[in-house]
């Protein structure tokens, strides 16, 4: 298998590409940054660029994302399906990688029911009416109990792995 691209290293392909796309210098991308709380300068920016940095917080993913102006799932990982670093011991296709990041499907081999389990009210309901669309099922009047009865079920989910967590730790 090639070379497997990792988390880093693709923030900082990606941020190279995206600065650059905008015209701009290094010192410019570390200005933007910290006009939002993160206190880069160029020696920051070239360092991440030039693989010598070999950490990215959340908080400075986040911030590069608003100030590049793009998801943070597209500076996470590559936009292309190579080979990508998940752990020091896992690597997936980055495709696999990007629906897991964002929360469509779980990494193969993991439990769908917790995967899913931990999913916002919202989130589940756009699920469920993609796959309605999708085979054009249309909206019924009586979905709303059935949102209810989601939501319920999506509780009793998320309590029942907090319990199996907090049982895991005695």
């Amino acid at each position: 298998m090639p070379h497997a691209s990792t988390p880093v290293a693709t923030i900082a392909e990606r941020v190279r590409e995206l600065r650059g796309r905008r015209g701009w210098s290094a010192a410019k991308l570390g200005e933007e940054l910290s006009e939002h709380g993160v206190s880069w300068d160029r020696f920051a920016v070239a360092n991440l660029e030039k693989g010598k940095r070999q950490t990215v917080t959340v908080q400075e993913l986040l911030a590069l994302a608003f100030v590049l102006d793009v998801a943070p799932v597209n500076l996470l990982v590559p936009l292309d399906d190579r080979a990508y670093q998940v752990t020091t011991d896992r690597t997936e296709d980055a495709d696999t990688v990007r629906a897991w990041v964002r929360g469509e499907d779980p990494l193969p081999g993991r439990d769908e029911r917790m995967f899913f389990a931990e999913v916002s009210t919202r989130d589940l309901r756009m699920r469920v009416e993609a796959v309605r669309e999708r085979y054009d099922l249309g909206p019924y009047p009586e979905d709303e109990p059935e949102w209810q009865k989601f939501g319920r079920e999506g509780d009793r989910m998320r309590k029942q792995n907090k319990r199996l967590l907090d049982e895991g730790e005695e």
